[in-house]
């Protein structure tokens, strides 16, 4: 099986995010995207990529810009970051 970067897995955080936000479950976003709750399941849990039609698929059902999804990713912490910032902490305390 093939590793998801870690743009999948950020791309997974976001789209659980935004899905929360505007109170979307699993069975209505898959339904919206034309692909089962199984896949769409497996790619909010980063163990399935998305392709670009199944994500523009997406921010349609969310009426949001993909360009504008795409940047939120950005914002997230990269498990680099994470260890940073974990190992920061640890040396202050």
């Amino acid at each position: 099986m093939k590793a998801i970067s870690t743009f999948g897995r950020a791309m997974a955080q976001v789209m659980k995010s935004r899905m929360a936000f505007h109170d979307v479950t699993q069975g209505d976003m898959a339904a919206a995207m034309g692909i089962s709750q199984s896949q769409l399941s497996k790619i909010l849990c980063a163990e399935r990529t998305i392709d670009l039609e199944a994500f523009e698929a997406f921010c349609e059902a969310l009426e949001e810009s993909p360009s504008i999804l795409s940047r939120k990713r950005k914002a997230l912490p990269t498990s680099n970051e994470n260890a940073r910032h974990r190992h920061s902490y640890m040396q202050q305390n």
